[in-house]
């Protein structure tokens, strides 16, 4: 077997593993599949998975862009309801600081301090179940976005 003969039934070997197609069909096709042909076919292999990986790439950049400016807006919710929750908590305090400065005995000093303290309790419970509400807002964005890119990957075949 001559070089060039070799050469060309190693890069046929080649390309029909990456193909899917069998060695020896694609070895017994003979003179017609020459050297460059092979290689040629080998290019235009690697030029369209360039350009399909490209194009996921693409989409999938845009894909987290849009997943980060979601969680941004989230986050600047999040820290604005928490701006409001503590000058609500500021005043609560202020409020219950007045109460029991008017106090006139101890035992209505300790009927205020127990209400507050209730009041305070309910507040922190509905103010937690909100926050929850805004983090989980925030994790499914991000977790859908994320679940598209994988989803585009997997359909592409990467």
């Amino acid at each position: 077997m001559s070089t060039t003969t070799k050469l060309e039934a190693d890069a046929a070997r080649e390309i029909s593993r990456s193909d899917g197609e069998s060695c020896a069909a694609a070895s017994t096709d003979g003179p017609a599949h020459s050297l460059a042909d092979l290689v040629e076919q080998g290019f235009a292999r690697v030029k369209d998975t360039h350009e399909r990986m490209s194009h996921l790439l693409e989409e999938a950049s845009e894909t987290f862009n849009q997943a980060f400016m979601a969680a941004s807006r989230s986050s600047n919710e999040f820290r604005m309801q928490m701006i409001e929750m503590m000058q609500a908590n500021m005043r609560a305090g202020l409020d219950a600081s007045r109460q029991l400065a008017t106090a006139k005995s101890p035992s209505e000093f300790a009927e205020i301090s127990a209400h507050q303290t209730r009041r305070h309790l309910e507040t922190m419970t509905v103010q937690a179940q909100e926050l929850s509400k805004i983090t989980d807002k925030v994790v499914k964005s991000a977790a859908s976005s994320i679940r598209a890119i994988s989803e585009k990957s997997r359909l592409a075949g990467c």
